[in-house]
């Protein structure tokens, strides 16, 4: 029996929500490269406890974001 292998463009929408992720996580990128660089030394003694924050905080944002525009985290609000 032979088998057919399909394959199917990408929708706009799916392309679309693929470039937001992808803006939102270049974005999260830049905000932690910006904070990292600049901020965090300049806090003497919260230098540490903000750095761990924002390696561990601002890609936590940028997935909620990521899954907000995906739908998910609205869907599930919703019921």
């Amino acid at each position: 029996m032979a088998q057919e292998l399909a394959l199917a463009v990408p929708t706009t929408e799916e392309m679309t929500r693929v470039g937001i992720v992808g803006a939102s996580a270049g974005v999260t990128g830049a905000v932690e490269g910006v904070v990292m660089s600049m901020v965090a030394p300049k806090l003497g003694a919260l230098e540490v406890p903000f750095t761990w924050g924002t390696l561990l905080g601002i890609p936590v944002i940028g997935a909620a974001i990521a899954l907000m525009t995906k739908g998910m985290i609205s869907d599930a609000g919703m019921g």
